[in-house]
């Protein structure tokens, strides 16, 4: 079962066996049942929980994206 499904950090706790099919669910946009197979066999017996982080924003990533990107001088224009 899904707890918390509509909020933005939506919860599966494994217990019966069956909850992969509700990672799926949750992930369906970011994770095909290709992804659920490759991740299950590492995972299984030892994964409690799964929370799916909606509107995510890494902060890491997002300051060395900017510093990289911003830090470069402005290309020369071509213009006449």
């Amino acid at each position: 079962m899904i707890e918390n499904e509509k909020t933005f950090l939506p919860l599966v706790h494994f217990k019966k066996g069956d909850e992969w099919n509700e990672v799926l669910k949750l992930s369906r946009t970011h994770l095909d049942s290709p992804g659920i197979r490759r991740l299950q066999p590492v995972l299984q017996g030892s994964l409690k929980t799964v929370a799916a982080e909606y509107h995510y924003i890494d902060k890491d990533f997002r300051d060395t994206f900017s510093f990289y990107h911003f830090s470069k001088p402005a290309p020369k224009s071509t213009a006449n």
